[in-house]
């Protein structure tokens, strides 16, 4: 069997035929995956056309021109970019099916889904620009395929892969300015602290204090650190995560989903085998020993509160560490974890000042543990991570000791008026309660990204949850809003019926 037909050599060379700047956009998608890897022998082209069914059962697979020593990851790839698709949106469903079967019979060593997700996009690239190449240079032999309907479907893997909170892109597709976008997607608080920073005051000469010592004595007193603990800063709660997982190298992780997708990527990064548990179905799921175990709570996107001391104990004798993302707790009245640091040596908790604290562009976060555990996270990292600007700024809205009330109650205000507002629409089949600052919603006919266009000449971007595991298109989570958004909203919803 000859060699690899799909590598990014060719790729290149199909790009460099086409229209000048065409592919431009995409071609970082080469740099996420390894296209020279040889698994072992591939088809490479298993397009619908290249299989026959009879009374819905494959009878015969055909068409080996392209057949080559490839990557299993791209042969599976390129099944599911044309087999679970219905046009240009992704059916989950399908796909996760696909993969749970090709996975029963297949070789490919510790499968990831986000590896998985890179090779996806990659089949789409290349197959995009072959069929850009073939009908501009072959015209005696052209491809009835456009190559677009391969590009919208990296559009709607990179979608999949998304944060909430980017305006910008949502933004120019809608054709207006970033700052018009009526953000729905991102769970920052909507009330705004009072700080009163004066920058010309700033003294930005001197490098900042490397043991952030005003900031730690805050933070002390803010969450009740306990004697023979201590913290670590990050630029965001993320580079905490990234940080954690490379310092423990964990042999298995196991992570509760649905969850935010960058524990998944630090997953694949720093463990060698992750394990996603549906805490929907599974919660008291009996980890492997010395295992990572990682929780956030309350959990995204649903916002429910968990009985995390009785979580604790029955991981307690099993995992060797455990990590609890906090990042949300400040909008609840449930009990942080914090305290039980000296009781639980293993216990690693994630705090973020983004969310509660209105700054997303502020990014510091925090990671808390026992002391000798935060000496050896912190013998890994750079000196400074933090700037003179994002202590000050932390510390200043610190000090508005009237915050934390004026945040609750608006939330739970705001909250209670979006809820009624879903409720009316008639959208939706499911509202599930909620402890935190956003609503998980399940609509009754529309897909999610078919409601993400309909509201997108309203300004409007909402989260669709289908790359949380286990949940589906069908999906919405709605963050709480101020008032005169939550009554943007209600009027959208009133032009869609």
């Amino acid at each position: 069997m000859g060699k690899n037909l799909y590598t990014s050599d060719r790729l290149l060379y199909y790009i460099d035929k086409c229209q000048k700047g065409l592919f431009d956009d995409y071609v970082y998608i080469i740099d996420d995956v390894n296209t020279h890897e040889s698994d072992g022998i591939i088809h490479g082209d298993l397009f619908p056309d290249n299989a026959h069914f009879i009374d819905n059962r494959l009878t015969g697979v055909f068409d080996f021109t392209g057949a080559c020593n490839g990557s299993f990851y791209f042969d599976l790839a390129v099944v599911a970019m044309s087999w679970c698709f219905e046009e240009t949106r992704l059916n989950k469903d399908s796909l996760d099916s696909l993969i749970h079967h090709y996975l029963e019979a297949s070789p490919i060593q510790d499968f990831t889904y986000q590896r998985f997700i890179k090779w996806m996009k990659y089949g789409a690239l290349y197959y995009a620009a072959q069929r850009c190449y073939m009908n501009i240079n072959r015209p005696d032999h052209p491809i009835d395929r456009d190559h677009e309907e391969f590009i919208q479907k990296i559009d709607c893997l990179e979608k999949m892969e998304g944060h909430g909170g980017d305006i910008y892109t949502f933004a120019k597709r809608a054709g207006v300015r970033a700052e018009e976008v009526i953000d729905f997607s991102s769970n920052i608080n909507f009330v705004k602290p009072n700080v009163n920073i004066d920058l010309n005051g700033l003294n930005l000469l001197p490098y900042p204090d490397p043991d952030y010592r005003d900031l730690r004595d805050a933070f002390n007193d803010l969450y009740s650190i306990p004697e023979g603990c201590d913290m670590e800063f990050y630029n965001g709660a993320s580079a905490g995560i990234f940080s954690l997982f490379r310092s423990l190298k964990p042999q298995d992780c196991i992570l509760y989903a649905p969850i935010y997708s960058e524990y998944k990527k630090a997953a694949d990064l720093f463990a060698s085998h992750t394990i996603l548990v549906n805490r929907l179905d599974d919660l008291y799921y009996e980890p492997p020993q010395a295992s990572l175990v990682v929780f956030v709570h309350p959990s995204t996107p649903d916002g429910n509160v968990y009985p995390i001391e009785s979580l604790l104990q029955h991981w307690k004798n099993k995992a060797s560490h455990i990590l609890i993302d906090e990042s949300f707790l400040d909008f609840t009245e449930a009990l942080s974890v914090v305290p039980l640091l000296e009781e639980y040596p293993s216990l690693y908790v994630l705090k973020s000042m983004s969310k509660f604290y209105s700054g997303a562009g502020i990014r510091v976060g925090a990671v808390l543990s026992d002391r000798e555990n935060i000496r050896v996270l912190r013998s890994h990292e750079p000196m400074w991570k933090l700037s003179s600007f994002d202590t000050r700024y932390i510390m200043d809205i610190l000090k508005d000791t009237d915050f934390i009330n004026r945040t609750k109650e608006s939330t739970l205000k705001n909250k209670s008026l979006l809820i009624q507002i879903l409720e009316e629409s008639g959208l939706f089949e499911e509202i599930y309660d909620s402890q935190a600052n956003f609503v998980l919603t399940r609509l009754k006919d529309l897909n999610g990204h078919d409601l993400q266009d309909r509201l997108t000449d309203h300004r409007i971007l909402v989260r669709v949850c289908d790359n949380f595991d286990f949940l589906s298109p069908s999906y919405i989570r709605f963050a709480v809003k101020k008032q005169e958004d939550l009554e943007t909203l209600e009027r959208a919803f009133k032009c869609l019926l």
